[in-house]
C-alpha cells in the first residue's frame, strides 16, 4: 500500500513540475456552450435549457487559477417538458455569474485538468401556463474540466438545494494572452 502512494505522489509531482512551468502568471478568456440539467428533486421532472458562458481568469503559482463567470441563457431557445397531457413547463436559464479557485495538473504544454470550486449566483426561470417562477440561488459549486489546446470540455454542478439540482455539461474554446 505504501509503494502505492508513494508510486501516486511521485507521479503528480511530474505532472505538477510541468503545470508550473505551462500556468506562469498567465490571464486567460474562454467562451463555452452549455447544457444545464435543472432536476426537480421533488417531482422528478427535469428541463435541460442551453447557456452561453464567458470566462475571465488568472493563473496564481503552481496551476492555482481564480476565474469570473458570466453566463446567460439562450433566449427562445429554453426546453419545454410536457409533464402530463395538455400541460407543458419551460426551463430558461435567465443569468448566472461567480467566482472560483481552480487547480491544473498540466500534461505538457497543451493538455491540462482540473478541479473548480467556487461560489454560483443564478436565476433559473421555470415556466407553465400560469405565471412562471424565477429561482435566483447562491449556492457552492465544484466541477472537473479538461483543456486540451484551446478545446476546454467540462462538468460542473452549479447549484444544489433540497428541492432541485443543477448541473452543466460545457464545451468550448480559452485562450491565453
Amino acid at each position: 500500500m505504501l509503494r502505492k502512494i508513494l508510486y501516486f505522489s511521485f507521479l503528480m509531482g511530474l505532472f505538477n513540475t510541468s503545470a508550473q512551468a505551462e500556468f506562469q502568471e498567465t490571464i486567460y478568456t474562454g467562451i463555452q456552450g452549455a447544457q444545464f440539467t435543472y432536476e426537480d428533486n421533488l417531482t422528478g421532472i427535469e428541463g435541460k435549457p442551453p447557456a452561453l458562458v464567458l470566462r475571465l481568469g488568472g493563473y496564481l503559482e503552481g496551476g492555482t487559477a481564480i476565474e469570473a463567470r458570466l453566463g446567460f441563457g439562450l433566449n427562445g431557445y429554453g426546453d419545454t417538458v410536457n409533464v402530463s397531457p395538455g400541460v407543458d413547463v419551460d426551463f430558461d436559464v435567465e443569468n448566472f455569474f461567480g467566482l472560483y479557485g481552480l487547480y491544473h495538473i498540466g500534461w505538457g504544454s497543451n493538455a491540462s485538468l482540473y478541479g473548480l470550486l467556487g461560489v454560483t449566483n443564478g436565476e433559473i426561470k421555470i415556466s407553465t401556463a400560469a405565471p412562471g417562477t424565477d429561482n435566483r440561488e447562491t449556492n457552492l459549486s465544484y466541477g472537473i474540466g479538461l483543456n486540451i489546446a484551446r478545446l476546454n470540455f467540462e462538468y460542473v454542478h452549479y447549484f444544489h438545494d433540497n428541492d432541485f439540482d443543477v448541473t452543466a455539461i460545457s464545451f468550448g474554446f480559452v485562450s491565453k494572452f
